[in-house]
């Protein structure tokens, strides 16, 4: 991240999102629970970096709204709809997409979606899962986040490239 970011604003802000995420993804990988405190906080968090944002780089904060607000419904429709995953998702989709903002947000959920179904088909062909185990999703909505802070940029302008 300090080659990306340097010393900078977004090097503290996703140095701290990637410390939320590797202890959320870990700790639902482990456990298959999410914790408020855990995902209150680092929300808390991303709200004060989109403040520190607004008024040192003239980010304005609804992008960070609005990708928040994007995680957190996308995943919560699915979750009430169909109980297939669970309400620490819709937490964590949330807490990515203050970090993210709107536009990194679908790319996140995309990949989280990609990689799940790539991990979750691979140990069900394994038979090291059954089809009705359940699988945590956290930890592929924390890895797809990384991947966007760290080449959502480039995956975004290459997809642009193919038109």
């Amino acid at each position: 991240m300090f080659l990306k970011f340097g010393v900078s604003i977004a090097f503290f802000k996703y140095a701290v999102l990637f410390c939320f995420l590797i202890v959320i993804g870990v700790i639902d990988l482990l456990t298959t629970d999410v914790y408020f405190n855990t995902t209150i906080t680092g929300i808390i968090f991303g709200i004060c970096f989109a403040v520190i944002e607004k008024y040192y780089l003239n980010i304005p904060i609804k992008n960070s709204l609005l990708g928040g607000l994007l995680g957190g419904l996308f995943i919560g429709v699915i979750v009430f709809l169909t109980k297939a995953m669970g309400e620490g998702d819709i937490e964590i989709c949330l807490l990515s997409g203050i970090y993210l903002g709107f536009v990194n947000t679908f790319l996140m959920l995309l990949l989280s979606f990609i990689i799940g179904g790539i991990v979750g088909g691979l140990l069900i062909l394994l038979k090291i899962k059954e089809r009705k185990d359940y699988i945590p999703f956290g930890p592929f909505i924390a890895v797809a986040t990384m991947i966007v802070v760290l080449f959502g940029d480039s995956i975004i302008n290459w997809y642009i490239s193919l038109f």
